[in-house]
């Protein structure tokens, strides 16, 4: 996994040519990896097949996530918006109502409801097959 992880950085950088930014999209990671196990061991679930593809799947929601929202910050920072306003403004993008998107002719701002609600499904469908698998071999 840290291989993955290693090159998943590696590719960041590339793409970001920055050494700073791919970290701090990285460091989602160890936050969903506990906010994973957390139920796991609060329910007694084993770390089963099932919660090892769960966990994938979230991480790289979570990575898929973080690399839009930095990228929108930079974005937002170049046309000369504050950092911490372009923080705000990003977060509100990733997560606004069909009716704050129609406000903004952006590419970006059409798309992010969708994208938001396809991670939520994916999130929440997640959840009863993990106890399910969990269940049936115990």
């Amino acid at each position: 996994m840290a291989i993955g992880i290693f090159c998943v950085y590696a590719v960041l950088v590339l793409l970001f040519h920055d050494f700073l930014q791919p970290f701090t999209i990285l460091m989602a990671l160890p936050l969903a990896l506990g906010g994973a196990l957390f139920p796991l061991v609060i329910t007694g679930t084993s770390f089963s097949m099932p919660s090892v593809i769960g966990l994938l799947l979230l991480m790289g929601i979570v990575t898929k996530n973080s690399i839009l929202l930095v990228d929108y910050v930079i974005e937002a920072r170049v046309r000369g918006m504050a950092r911490f306003e372009a923080l705000v403004d990003a977060c509100h993008k990733r997560t606004a109502h069909r009716d704050d998107d129609r406000r903004d002719v952006g590419r970006k701002a059409l798309t992010s409801r969708p994208r938001a609600k396809r991670a939520r499904q994916c999130l929440m469908g997640r959840p009863p097959l993990i106890l399910s698998a969990a269940g049936s071999s115990a």
